[in-house]
């Protein structure tokens, strides 16, 4: 099986590239984080990013989103982030904003701490003015930590869904045995 990245990621693979260059600017990543409580979904989140580096409670909440972002998704994370205090949110965006939705949301970035920032995949450091290099390499290096990290969401997502097809299958292979025995 060959892994190939998207040239326009979808939701998920738009959520492991930003991961992923979150990752190389040297942040502890947690992803797909599901909050729940009695079996019930409370909280879904995309990424939550830890400096590697000095006050390690400085944590970062992202959302990431590839199609429109209003304000009704920046007070969610504001919601989420202070439910969960932590001190800053971004929703980071695949597509820019248009020029009169960017200036409305940065009126209240500073007084909510929540920012929309724009990711393109070629340009993975558009999230330092929110999330400081935790560590000093090189463009290059930055770029290929990048994409190993990218590469290793995906294929890890491809390994998920084989093998809980497998196991779907193996359980329908089982009950069939049981139900000709």
């Amino acid at each position: 099986m060959t892994i190939q990245l998207p040239e326009k990621p979808n939701g998920s693979q738009y959520e492991d590239a930003v991961t992923a260059a979150i990752r190389a600017l040297g942040y502890f990543t947690e992803s797909r984080l599901i909050l729940d409580t009695d079996g019930r979904t409370l909280l879904e989140l995309d990424v939550v990013a830890t400096p590697t580096r000095g006050d390690v409670s400085k944590k970062v909440l992202i959302e990431a989103k590839t199609k429109k972002t209003g304000f009704a998704d920046i007070f969610k994370v504001f919601g989420w982030k202070t439910f969960l205090d932590i001190p800053k949110g971004l929703m980071a965006r695949y597509e820019d904003l248009p020029l009169e939705d960017l200036k409305a949301f940065e009126g209240y970035e500073e007084k909510l701490k929540v920012y929309v920032k724009t990711f393109s995949l070629d340009n993975i450091d558009s999230f330092e003015s929110v999330l400081p290099r935790q560590r000093e390499v090189t463009e290059d290096i930055l770029f290929i930590l990048y994409r190993l990290g990218w590469y290793s969401a995906t294929a890890e997502r491809l390994c998920q869904k084989a093998f809980n097809e497998f196991k779907k299958n193996e359980a329908n292979r089982e009950q069939s045995a049981k139900i000709s025995e």
